[in-house]
């Protein structure tokens, strides 16, 4: 099989194909979502990896980009002898909360927070509607944060208001199918 035939069979697997897992070698960052969910490299300014997760039967329908999530990761070192114990208690505090929410606040309103864990990583979930924004109104994102002692992992993800409360069972296994740094 010649090189471009090669190629040409491998995109049709990944555009019509189950759902694969994706790592970054270099981060250790991935997710494996379930099908009928595919995954890619997105482009990113703000993370070091990002992957977009998109449903091949528009289930549950995207809001936005086209994509259904976005998945980042940003190496942020933690502080000297901040294991993952001490990164998950920092979770529980509600001022920790609370600065999260300060870069949040001006693009979002926030509707529901929640204390989540992942693989053994307390984060915190929020839904919320966007200010800003095509048909803002009618659109809700859940924004998933966890942090590991290599740096942050946000997932966000986003679906018509009327979608959402069948989406959000959806959202938890993409967001339980992330491959921790």
């Amino acid at each position: 099989m010649t090189d471009r035939r090669l190629f040409a069979a491998s995109l049709a697997v990944l555009i019509a194909g189950p759902a694969f897992a994706l790592t970054d070698a270099a981060t250790g960052f991935g997710i494996d979502p379930p099908a009928p969910f595919t995954v890619e490299v997105s482009a990113s300014l703000a993370e070091d990896r990002a992957f977009s997760i998109r449903s091949s039967t528009g289930m549950p329908p995207a809001a936005g980009t086209g994509a259904l999530c976005r998945a980042g990761f940003k190496a942020i070192p933690a502080a000297p002898g901040a294991d993952q114990a001490a990164l998950n208690a920092k979770v529980d505090r509600p001022e920790v909360r609370a600065e999260m929410l300060k870069p949040l606040k001006p693009r979002y309103v926030i509707e529901r927070e929640e204390i989540i864990i992942v693989k053994g990583l307390r984060g915190v979930a929020y839904v919320a509607t966007p200010r800003s924004g095509p048909n803002a109104a009618d659109v809700r994102v859940v924004m998933s944060f966890l942090e590991t002692p290599k740096g942050r992992i946000s997932l966000t993800c986003a679906t018509p208001a009327a979608s959402l409360e069948a989406a959000l069972p959806v959202f938890e296994t993409i967001r339980a199918s992330l491959i921790l740094p």
